[in-house]
């Protein structure tokens, strides 16, 4: 029934859900149905992947199209509030995710995914150290689960407790040794190796995988605002759109500035890692051309080629500014603008120029960045703090940061 529907929208596989009365009672009481009836189809998108952790069960699996294996039994009620409770914390109703879960380990004490969801709807309300309790049951429950080690990595960083942050990933590597986010995640926050940016295969890799749900959980859980803090930015910088300039959006994932961008453009051009964010921004309809290749190369080989380039919450995956600014830089025409947002770290001469967190995210100190721009030949160099989103229930504090490349630009060097 509709029930049924909806369910196998958010992952798990309708013939199963039939197959159980109870399963689909319960579902149907806690009005799942309204993920659909909402109008909201992101948020289906964002329950697709918790699902695969949160209704895991390591007694028996089933095969969910795609490959997946959501572990969801015929029959087990305790499984039916596990997912309960993936769909309330969706929707935004930790209260009633929270007495879901509970309903399901007070059914199956051992279900992996409800301890799970616990922690997950801790780090949502800003309690990391109680998330931490909840993850560490459920690696305890079944140590091959690999997405119990991930979650308990990002909460350990979340109390910036980095080399237990780095154990539960070394965790997770063992589990699955191929798996390009727990390598790169591990490197991250082991410091075993020095690090200049993030790696190709781990930046495709996870936003393949969230591409789906990604806009929901930026903007619907996590209050994420850079495309809206550097459209001000720009406003005041460039005054009314005109719908005249060559726009580059440096890392458009699933285009959520294209929108914001589109007014100044007479032609707009996104490029991304993400095969899977790219078929997201195509859906927007704002953009004339988008293209998958690595960001730094990409823009190296078009000099002078455009009017404005914006990067939002793109260069926090590289750790030295000066290559990835200049190659903005050389695309750049003479009196072109960049603009872009930052991770910050304190302005404190003692703190490095720029560090990697054990999310594998790098933050960087502000006079570092406005020192790479100048040195590049940027000029007229605007560095505003701002909140970018929220992390496990706090601000993420970072820069908005604008500036314009010289009229006078020479080939080959400036002045």
């Amino acid at each position: 029934g509709e029930t049924a529907e909806a369910v196998g929208a958010v992952g798990v596989p309708g013939d199963v859900v039939d197959q159980s009365h109870a399963v689909s009672q319960a579902l149907g009481t806690a009005g799942v149905e309204r993920l659909r009836d909402g109008g909201e189809p992101e948020r289906l998108a964002g329950v697709d992947r918790d699902v695969e952790m949160v209704a895991h069960d390591p007694r028996e699996g089933v095969e969910v199209p795609g490959g997946r294996e959501a572990g969801f039994r015929a029959g087990d009620v305790e499984s039916a509030h596990a997912l309960i409770a993936v769909a309330e914390r969706q929707l935004g109703d930790l209260d009633q995710a929270e007495t879901a879960s509970r309903r399901a380990i007070e059914q199956a004490p051992g279900h992996v995914g409800a301890h799970n969801n616990l922690g997950m709807i801790h780090a949502a309300r800003g309690d990391a150290a109680a998330a931490t309790e909840f993850f560490c049951r459920a690696v305890v429950i079944d140590p091959r689960h690999a997405d119990g080690h991930r979650l308990l990595g990002l909460a350990w960083n979340a109390l910036g407790e980095r080399e237990k942050a780095a154990q539960a990933f070394a965790d997770w590597l063992a589990v699955d040794p191929d798996n390009p986010e727990a390598r790169y995640l591990h490197a991250a926050a082991s410091g075993e190796q020095a690090l200049a940016r993030a790696s190709d295969d781990y930046l495709e890799y996870t936003f393949d995988q969230f591409a789906g749900s990604f806009e929901y959980k930026l903007e619907g859980i996590l209050n994420y605002c850079a495309p809206a803090l550097l459209e001000t930015a720009l406003a005041s910088r460039l005054g009314d759109p005109g719908a005249r300039l060559a726009v580059l959006d440096a890392g458009c994932g699933t285009g959520l500035c294209g929108p914001r961008l589109r007014p100044w453009a007479s032609s707009l051009v996104g490029v991304d890692l993400s095969a899977g964010m790219l078929d997201e921004a195509r859906r927007k309809g704002c953009y004339d051309q988008l293209e998958k290749a690595e960001l730094g190369c990409w823009m190296a080989q078009r000099k002078r080629h455009f009017d404005l380039v914006v990067a939002a919450d793109t260069l926090c995956y590289f750790g030295p500014l000066e290559g990835i600014l200049g190659a903005a830089h050389g695309t750049l025409r003479p009196g072109g603008m960049l603009a872009f947002t930052l991770e910050a770290i304190d302005d404190d001469a003692e703190q490095p120029a720029h560090r990697v967190e054990a999310c594998g995210r790098f933050r960087h100190r502000p006079a570092y960045a406005r020192d790479c721009l100048a040195a590049l030949g940027f000029g007229d160099i605007v560095l505003q703090s701002a909140e970018l989103r929220l992390e496990s229930g706090r601000p993420v504090h970072g820069l908005v940061v604008s500036a314009r490349k010289s009229a006078a630009d020479i080939e080959g060097g400036h002045r």
